[in-house]
């Protein structure tokens, strides 16, 4: 992941871009795109948009609930998942990716290819460091090729496992 990658890709929210410019502002997207909701998971509700006029019946279709969804640029690339176990007294961080080969509809890899990529496992520690993760949890990027060769990361998300979880949940209840 390039240092500019983070920025080469943007978050825009679906009503913003309608009230700003309008059908106009539609036509005037960098198409393929992807759309989403805001506060989806596992892909569900994600519609990827090639064209204009699959834009614009996207949002009469979603209209009334067009502002909790989101507008960003469609990433070609495989999904690499990322297990990641830290512990921030001592500093030590664990790093194992792997490739999903296989996925189902809800976004669970069924056949993966277990993998080390020190540049991903650095992105991953720095992530985890920055977070200040205690325990294990998953990170998810678009492994994207460019025709130079080069592999760009693109943060996906970060899903927290049952170890982690459960230490989050016993400091809510005190």
């Amino acid at each position: 992941m390039r240092s500019s990658a983070a920025s080469d890709v943007y978050k825009r929210q679906l009503l913003e871009t309608l009230e700003n410019s309008g059908q106009e502002g539609l036509a005037g997207l960098s198409y393929p795109l992807v759309i989403k909701p805001e506060d989806g998971r596992s892909s569900q509700g994600l519609r990827r948009i090639f064209d204009f006029r699959e834009m614009e019946l996207a949002v009469s279709q979603l209209r009334e609930q067009a502002e909790h969804y989101l507008v960003q640029p469609m990433i070609s690339g495989g999904i690499t998942t990322v297990d990641v176990v830290r512990s921030p007294e001592t500093g030590r961080c664990v790093c194992l990716p792997r490739r999903e080969l296989l996925r189902t509809l809800n976004g669970a890899g069924t056949s993966v290819q277990v993998f080390r990529d020190p540049v991903l496992e650095k992105i991953c520690e720095a992530i985890a460091g920055a977070l200040n993760v205690k325990g294990c949890v998953n990170f998810e990027f678009i492994e994207h090729h460019t025709e130079q060769g080069e592999v760009l990361w693109y943060f996906l998300e970060c899903n927290p496992r049952s170890v982690s979880y459960t230490h989050l949940r016993a400091h809510e209840t005190r």
